[in-house]
């Protein structure tokens, strides 16, 4: 289809552009197989950038299957548009990804300001204020710190310490993603950390004494090493999460109004103000200022907590504000509101899909648009 083409390269109209959602909803399969002839076509005629093409290709492949597994079986992609639309936004996100290869050849002074989806970016600060930057750092060890080494192998970072019996006082790092970032970290007890953007973790180069304690700002996924002689603790701006071996997120942004604590597996105890709850795996646990310290919800949707670290956005209804933080984070953009929008979102998309066409699908609900200026998007009521 001609459309697909003009869609991939970013010069459809509007009209055409709503064409391809309407297409999307009535037939679904059809859309699909148009869009996989123009992906194929463009892989075959780029066979360098092959490799990077699958990767896409596996990044909406399990998008469409998270879009799948939503309750009772329907599936819902940016309010009633279907899983197609996923296909689009990825496919969109090739032809930009071709642009900007072609636009390296310029100087910068021609190429404009572009704004790309987030990676595995962030600084390691050391105990002696020394900064890394691990997405430029090579592969294989990176320091020592006291008699823990440092590693980074394969995007992730890698606490290896034999000092069970050390009597030295313990060093603390802290690695911090921007915004745009993400990155894995394995503390030296094993524990596995993932780091969502805007995010940071303060942590001991090895855990020596009685308890394991961690500080938290933003938002991180955790699967702790199961030690009842040892407990973990997380730390952050409002709570304090007590774990002895599990999984969960904890979503504590500043900008955000509540700290959210979702139990994965396992079990944890989430303490603030006074209060105890103790959740049971599906549960999570609301901390809001102003209000009872501590409320529960006793079954969440675990796909939509976990989204971010599987590559996605998912909603159910999430709130326009919180979308729009989202994406902020990741796309590292600013966004400011003509006025207050009470707008609801809900569906699926890859996290590493062109911007504009992001912005696209989401103008798509009939309620919103927006206006982009640099790297500032104003929200407007439609």
């Amino acid at each position: 289809m001609a459309i697909v083409e003009r869609y991939m390269n970013d010069t459809c109209s509007r009209e055409e552009f709503e064409q391809l959602l309407e297409l999307a909803r009535s037939n679904e399969t059809l859309l699909a197989d148009a869009l996989k002839i123009q992906w194929e076509k463009t892989a075959t005629e780029n066979p360098d950038e092959k490799p990077h093409f699958d990767r896409l290709f596996t990044t909406i492949m399990k998008g469409a299957r998270t879009v799948e597994r939503v309750r009772g079986g329907k599936r819902r992609l940016m309010t009633r548009i279907t899983v197609a639309a996923s296909l689009l936004l990825c496919l969109s996100t090739a032809g930009w990804w071709l642009w900007q290869e072609h636009e390296k050849s310029k100087t910068t002074a021609q190429t404009p300001a572009l704004i790309v989806p987030g990676g595995d970016k962030a600084i390691l600060t050391l105990a002696d204020g020394r900064q890394i930057a691990l997405d430029t750092a090579h592969n294989g060890d990176i320091t020592n710190q006291g008699a823990t080494k440092v590693i980074k192998l394969d995007g992730k970072l890698h606490y290896n310490s034999d000092v069970a019996n050390n009597a030295e006082a313990a060093l603390y790092n802290t690695i911090a993603t921007p915004k745009g970032g993400q990155y894995q970290l394995v503390l030296a007890d094993g524990s596995n950390v993932w780091l969502n953007a805007s995010s940071s973790l303060k942590f001991p180069t090895a855990f020596t004494g009685n308890e394991r304690n961690v500080e938290l700002q933003g938002e991180g996924y955790f699967e702790i090493k199961h030690n009842p002689a040892q407990p973990f603790h997380v730390k952050t701006g409002k709570t304090t999460v007590t774990v002895l071996g599990t999984h969960f997120n904890i979503n504590s942004y500043r900008e955000e109004a509540v700290e959210k604590t979702t139990l994965i597996e396992g079990r944890v105890e989430v303490n603030t103000a006074g209060r105890r709850a103790t959740l049971v795996p599906g549960q999570q646990a609301i901390v809001k200022a102003g209000q009872d310290p501590i409320s529960l919800v006793p079954q969440v949707d675990l796909e939509e907590v976990l989204a971010w670290k599987n590559g996605l956005f998912l909603y159910n209804g999430t709130d326009l504000e919180t979308v729009m933080n989202q994406v902020a984070r990741w796309y590292d953009v600013t966004i400011v509101y003509e006025r207050k929008i009470n707008e609801t979102i809900s569906g699926s998309l890859p996290r590493s899909g062109n911007f504009r066409q992001l912005l696209k699908i989401l103008e798509a609900t009939g309620k919103v648009r927006f206006e982009i200026n640099g790297r500032v998007i104003t929200v407007k009521p439609n």
